[in-house]
């Protein structure tokens, strides 16, 4: 393979500049529109509408970027963004043996997925419900749908 240099006049360093600052921009800008429309809670909870779920833990199975399995514990202390794109669930993760406090599950309604971003070693698992905590699980789903008018 042959690398190719070519020196920039000083005019097309700008514009390649200015062309990709206003691509982040128009991405930020987009996003920020997103959660404008986003509805939240705030992490007390005034209206008690998970008061029942908080502190209850969830059992997940999780693929990693390898694709092997491994068993996710999530806690879940607050619910602080409910959209059908993206609703933040905030609590305890539990991986193989190592707790995490302040992690967030992401539900995604309109793909029908739930996504954990582990911060410590930068790995996003794509997560399935235990099915002995299907049904408690399914419940507060629901609960979250009707929040939404998704049922």
């Amino acid at each position: 393979m042959v690398k190719i240099i070519r020196q920039l006049t000083e005019e097309e360093l700008r514009n390649l500049i200015k062309v990709a600052t206003s691509r982040i921009s128009d991405e930020m800008n987009s996003n920020r529109s997103l959660q404008m429309n986003c509805e939240e809670y705030p992490a007390d909870n005034p209206n008690g509408l998970f008061d029942d779920y908080y502190g209850t833990t969830f059992k997940f199975f999780g693929w990693g970027p390898m694709g092997l399995p491994t068993h996710v514990l999530f806690t879940l202390d607050r619910v602080t963004k409910i959209n059908p794109n993206k609703t933040i669930l905030c609590g305890n993760v539990t991986i193989r043996t190592s707790q995490a406090n302040g992690e967030k599950l992401i539900i995604d309604f309109t793909k029908n997925r739930v996504k954990y971003h582990n911060r410590q070693d930068k790995c996003i698992y794509d997560l399935e419900i235990d099915n002995r905590f299907k049904p408690l699980w399914d419940q507060f789903l629901f609960e979250l749908k009707r929040v939404l008018h998704l049922n």
